[in-house]
């Protein structure tokens, strides 16, 4: 429905927060209902049953590379959401932590798809970053 009429506050109260939304945002706005709306779905569809099973099965045989993260040398930025229920806020500071130059920003009342709740906010942030790293554009 959210599709078909995007960011309509009575499908957000309706069913919107009583979905799987409920895991993957913190902020039930319009705006991210409308992002909801024009990609996740496309993208969700576009998801391969090759890439999921890939996805299950690394899970499943406890899939860990923070040893290997040490080999990385270029300065790194790493986002979290601080309820993502995916990709906890925690493991992203763990890898943060592995990382030999990292900039770690955990946004609070935020979930998985958080650059979708506050666009404006980590984009700033991530222009920032590049301004303070220029070498990561070269």
């Amino acid at each position: 429905m959210n599709r078909l009429q995007p960011g309509w506050q009575w499908n957000i109260e309706t069913f919107g927060k009583r979905s799987l939304y409920r895991y993957l945002i913190q902020q039930h706005t319009p705006t991210t209902y409308q992002y909801l709306a024009s990609d996740a779905m496309s993208a969700y569809l576009q998801t391969t049953s090759n890439a999921s099973r890939a996805l299950n099965q690394a899970l499943k045989l406890g899939y860990d590379r923070l040893a290997d993260l040490k080999q990385i040398k270029c300065p790194c930025l790493v986002l979290a959401g601080a309820e993502d229920r995916h990709i906890t806020a925690a493991s992203s500071r763990e890898t943060a932590q592995h990382l030999h130059d990292c900039q770690w920003q955990c946004y609070p009342h935020t979930a998985h798809l958080f650059p979708w709740e506050i666009p404006d906010r980590v984009l700033s942030d991530i222009d920032r970053w590049i301004e303070q790293n220029p070498q990561v554009t070269s």
